[in-house]
């Protein structure tokens, strides 16, 4: 069964909830490429810096476009769970009723390439949050308001359920 905590990330409340999930989709492509003891979040949430703390003041900035855009209220949630992966948690950037919601905000360079092919990082993990939400589908949104092309600084992809990765993930996390 999918649970959905209704805690707001970054706070207190959300880090307790978060350290009893060894395995996040932020460490996704972690548990594919070294295994499942090199991608628990035993050791902290990772991610801080000036690139992270712009990403997630302009997260919100790129939800309010998306809702814009596509007529739609994004829900915004803390962390989901699932009682068929008890060691795995997902903390998305917004859910739609049957679609998940992932917001990357990333310097120029690295947003320009991400137009035309998804990084395999990004990919991984969002399948993995397909995967714990039990989602058929996820938009990947790519903001960065410093391009001044509005056909570039705004870029959703819609990322399909992947089988045979989720399958992959399962194997790694010793459930296959």
């Amino acid at each position: 069964m999918v649970t959905i905590h209704s805690v707001k990330q970054g706070t207190d409340e959300w880090h307790g909830l978060r350290v009893q999930y060894p395995h996040t989709a932020s460490l996704a492509y972690v548990l594919l490429t070294k295994g499942k003891n090199a991608a628990s979040n035993k050791f902290g949430v990772r991610g801080t810096g000036f690139w992270a703390e712009r990403g997630h003041i302009l997260e919100e900035e790129a939800v309010d476009v998306y809702n814009a855009v596509y007529g739609v209220e994004i829900e915004r949630v803390g962390f989901v769970t699932n009682d068929a992966y008890p060691n795995c948690g997902y903390s998305p950037d917004g859910l739609l009723p049957s679609r998940g919601i992932e917001v990357k905000c990333f310097k120029e360079e690295k947003h320009l390439a991400c137009l035309t092919e998804i990084p395999t990082e990004v990919y991984a993990q969002v399948q993995f949050g397909m995967m714990v939400a039990e989602l058929p589908d996820c938009d990947l949104i790519f903001y960065n308001p410093d391009i001044e092309d509005s056909n570039l600084c705004f870029k959703v992809h819609r990322v399909l359920r992947d089988e045979l990765l989720i399958k992959r993930f399962r194997i790694k996390l010793g459930m296959e």
